[in-house]
């Protein structure tokens, strides 16, 4: 697996290298396929290769990797081994359309669920869950971008919010509450956020690239907005009847 730890930059022409569990490079992708809680990442990319500028207060923007769902296997396993899978919820439960409450006790409770969190989306082979998603309305989104390789790339993040944004991205992403949906979604390509870490103390992420709209993704949860929110009204009727279709069809 030390062969998919190699990242282009299209405009530099130069490369980097290293093994899986480093594989830390800068780059920058115009045309990224995101799944930002579902199971691939980059799909037009070799599997299990991507590559995604991030950036936040105490590191420098490097590389990630992310491996399709048939590997999710893998992912198990880095964790402690207290945490359990949760229920998904799928759309159109209604719950997924209501804001959650802020976060007030930082106590065990609430780390249990950040942990099962993580347990649920790696199983998922994904890198960003809120917590509304199963089914339980609190300001809560767990991401790791590291696809489980890299236990320092965990976010944990409680009551965030984003204090700044700016530039403009459209890329494909899709959502656990929607399996196999995936649609082009407008963000912004950089983001500040504040919040609260798992203990209760005060954090602040600057991102941009993957991280920044994995963060915007999981943030719009947590207020009630879903991806197919932000799509064209043509284009969100076609996907809620697809989806009514595959509900019918019991596929959903």
């Amino acid at each position: 697996m030390t062969d998919l730890a190699q990242c282009v930059d299209a405009s530099v022409g130069a490369a980097c290298t290293g093994d899986l569990d480093l594989a830390l490079c800068e780059t920058r992708r115009d045309s990224l396929q995101l799944a930002l809680d579902t199971g691939y990442i980059g799909l037009y990319l070799p599997p299990g290769v991507v590559c995604a500028t991030v950036r936040n207060g105490e590191s420098d923007a490097h590389g990630v990797f992310m491996l399709p769902r048939k590997d999710a296997s893998m992912f198990r396993g880095r964790y402690p081994s207290n945490m359990a899978l949760r229920t998904l919820v799928k759309y159109p439960a209604p719950g997924l359309e209501q804001p959650s409450k802020s976060v007030e006790s930082f106590d065990e409770d609430l780390r249990q669920l950040a942990d099962d969190m993580v347990e649920t989306m790696r199983a998922k082979a994904g890198i960003g869950l809120a917590a509304p998603q199963v089914g339980e309305a609190v300001k809560l989104t767990v991401i790791d971008l590291s696809g489980g390789f890299d236990p320092e790339a965990l976010i944990r993040l409680v009551n965030p919010k984003v204090e700044f944004e700016e530039g403009e991205s459209i890329e494909e992403e899709g959502c656990l509450s929607f399996p196999e949906v995936i649609l082009k979604v407008k963000r912004p390509s950089r983001v500040v956020v504040s919040g609260r870490d798992i203990e209760g103390n005060v954090v602040s992420i600057e991102a941009e690239g993957l991280l920044a709209r994995c963060l915007h993704h999981e943030i719009d949860h947590l207020e009630g907005v879903l991806f197919i929110d932000k799509v064209s009204p043509l284009k969100r009727d076609m996907t809620r009847r697809k989806i009514s279709k595959r509900i019918r069809e019991g596929d959903w």
